[in-house]
């Protein structure tokens, strides 16, 4: 039987064969690596869109809805007292400086001088010599300065806005269904009973107030909001999150209405600053003339006397929550949020590559005047 002589591989095709493999392997290792970096970066952006929208919505809907008091929509806030009412004030159109015995007090965010800029959770007592109409939307613009709102936002992000907001919730039940034991109120919040030219705050564990003539008629019933929104930074494992927040109005349930306090929720993660910008209408015609930053706004335009903010440009930047090496910029990048800007310097430390998306909407108020939209 004749024997077959047996051939391996030359070393020549030992190291061609060696090299298309690594040709071939090198490929399949930068697809699967680009194929990676795609959806990180589809992750990525996901998840800024959804904060940012998320965040956009929350604020845009309270500004929306700022100075909306019911039926006393589109009437300025001049505080008078009623003896012996379960209610602490009455608000009526006539700016006639009358003290006020205020029975509602809260742990204040306001200015320290409350007095001249009425721009705490409720109209302040008032003489007629330094009379101040109620604010129901404050903005202070970023700075430095840790005292802002009486240093109850010291340790907020200081490159970021803070606006303040007053309105009401429209409650689902009337008054009678409340006097008559028909519904109830929450004993932790506090309301307004308002008709046209005088509403009544009060919280919801005090008997429900009448108007001054002792009825309730005409009477519609809302819960009182008080909201301040801002940036704080938090720590969430390794890393340091921006994190939008809000104070809100609140009691605990037992206590009396002087008992008021501001709380603190925090809202959207990844939120790392907000600007605004507001519009002025100074000429009454219902258009907005310019816009202007917080700390360009007088004290009589935030009042509306003179002038009436009607619109608000709304700025927020967003960015990822944790770092990702794809997204270091090669450059400075500036952020224009309207009242301010922001300028990321490119940086070769991972742990401050962060994707960043900057989100801008305007938004008009509702109740912005006695001819506006009322309910």
């Amino acid at each position: 039987m004749k024997a077959f002589k047996q051939k391996g591989f030359t070393l020549t095709e030992i190291m061609v064969a060696a090299v298309v493999a690594i040709i071939v392997f090198t490929g399949l290792i930068n697809i699967l690596i680009a194929s990676d970096e795609t959806v990180d970066d589809t992750v990525n952006r996901g998840e800024l869109q959804e904060t940012g929208r998320l965040a956009m919505q929350i604020i845009s809907r309270d500004i929306m809805m700022a100075g909306y008091w019911g039926s006393f929509t589109g009437s300025s806030f001049a505080p008078t007292h009623v003896a012996g009412s379960a209610a602490n004030f009455t608000l009526h159109r006539e700016a006639n400086g009358s003290n006020v015995t205020g029975v509602i007090n809260t742990q204040e965010c306001s200015t320290s001088d409350a007095r001249r800029t009425n721009n705490g959770t409720f109209p302040n007592q008032v003489v007629a010599s330094s009379f101040r109409f109620f604010r129901h939307i404050t903005g202070y613009s970023n700075t430095a300065d840790v005292n802002i709102l009486n240093g109850c936002l010291a340790t907020r992000v200081l490159n970021s806005d803070v606006i303040q907001i007053k309105r009401l919730i429209t409650y689902d039940n009337t008054v009678d269904d409340v006097v008559n034991g028909l519904a109830s109120l929450n004993d932790t919040r506090f309301y307004m009973l308002t008709k046209p030219g005088e509403a009544i705050v009060f919280a919801g564990n005090d008997v429900v107030p009448t108007f001054n003539d002792g009825t309730h008629i005409l009477g519609e019933l809302g819960e009182y909001q008080h909201r301040i929104y801002f940036v704080r930074e938090e720590t969430r494992g390794d890393y340091t999150v921006p994190v939008l927040r809000r104070r809100f109005l609140f009691k605990n349930g037992t206590d009396v209405r002087s008992r008021g306090r501001l709380g603190d929720q925090a809202l959207v993660e990844g939120v790392e600053s907000l600007g605004f910008l507001y519009g002025l209408d100074t000429n009454g015609d219902g258009t907005v003339n310019y816009y202007a930053k917080a700390s360009e706004i007088t004290d009589q335009q935030w009042e509306e006397n003179g002038a009436k903010v009607i619109a608000v440009r709304v700025s927020i930047l967003v960015r990822t929550l944790k770092p990702n090496v794809n997204s270091a910029p090669q450059n400075a990048i500036t952020y224009d949020l309207g009242s301010h800007t922001l300028t990321i310097q490119p940086n070769t430390n991972e742990s401050v590559m962060f994707r960043r998306m900057l989100f801008t909407n305007t938004v008009t108020l509702l109740n912005r005047g006695e001819s506006s939209w009322r309910s």
